[in-house]
């Protein structure tokens, strides 16, 4: 390489560490779950085995010989791991500029980079990647959706043709079929609404005698048998079946689910193609697995 190009791969160790410190606003996926650092770089899949023992123990006599057998069952599952890519580029004016002028070149296509980088993960974690294979987790196909009562105005499943009382059953009911569907196996501690929804259960009263200082979102929270979050995501608007609106409960435990990433946001070595200097930047992940479908649960039609 040049000077100009030894000059831009000594600003990037500087601009590596910048960037991963730069405070950007976060995008959502990352913030509603746990993320799982499984494998390396140069992990091509992610493999997991299912165990599960049966066998039950019976009343025998003093001199049985007919005791039941315990055995176990193992299955197995794998993942693809895929490489995410975007790069950034200076001309050879550019640089020679910033080498006469002794100027630190600026971060700010480094952080772009990442910007942009986490943009594409974040739709990934919503809902993966049909053509690379990666699962996402608002339409896993591990989860099988249902649809909320159609007992509201009109015979209508929607939030805005509801009571508060038909919008608070629903709410539990998403979030207690985690604990009823696997025998108190899992907790529902997080729920996801999409906004206009979340913002009609935040603004709206209860409308009743006894609650009328409370919406039906503070009434949920404060009521549900356990701590219980509750996040707006306006991916979730048309993410239903026949495009309706989904909501999500889920327990947040990475033993349940995650994102899986393999190597987080690199720069790597910047590298010479024509007049340019490129910077290449990756990221490895195998997506969101959900090693526990029964810790989560859809429901449509709000």
């Amino acid at each position: 390489m040049g000077s100009e190009s030894l000059f831009l791969a000594r600003q990037l160790e500087t601009i590596r560490a910048t960037v991963l410190a730069v405070k950007y606003p976060r995008l959502l996926g990352r913030q509603v779950l746990p993320t799982k650092y499984e494998g390396d770089a140069g992990t091509s899949a992610i493999v997991q085995w299912i165990e599960d023992v049966t066998g039950q123990a019976k009343i025998i006599s003093d001199k049985g010989r007919d005791l039941p057998k315990v055995n176990v069952k193992r299955g197995e599952y794998s993942y693809p791991v895929r490489d995410l890519g975007i790069a950034f580029d200076y001309s050879r004016r550019e640089l020679a500029a910033a080498v006469k002028a002794g100027m630190d070149i600026s971060a700010k296509k480094a952080t772009q980079a990442r910007n942009a980088m986490e943009r594409t993960l974040d739709g990934i974690i919503a809902f993966g990647d049909t053509d690379s294979g990666l699962p996402g987790f608002l339409n896993n196909s591990q989860i099988t959706p249902s649809n909320v009562p159609a007992d509201g105005t009109g015979s209508s499943t929607t939030f805005a043709n509801k009571t508060p009382v038909q919008i608070i059953r629903d709410m539990y009911n998403i979030c207690n079929a985690l604990s009823n569907n696997s025998s108190g196996t899992f907790q529902a501690t997080d729920l996801l609404l999409p906004l206009t929804q979340y913002n009609y259960v935040a603004s709206t009263p209860m409308g009743t005698s006894a609650y009328t200082d409370k919406t039906i979102l503070q009434f949920f929270k404060e009521s549900f048998p356990t701590p219980i979050t509750v996040t707006p995501w306006y991916r979730l608007t048309g993410a239903g079946a026949s495009s309706t609106d989904r909501m999500v409960a889920y327990q947040r435990d990475p033993e349940v689910l995650g994102l899986s990433i393999q190597a987080e946001f690199d720069m790597l070595p910047p590298q010479e193609v024509g007049l340019m200097v490129e910077v290449p930047c990756t990221l490895v992940t195998a997506g969101v697995l959900i090693d526990h479908p029964l810790g989560v649960a859809y429901r449509d039609g709000i």
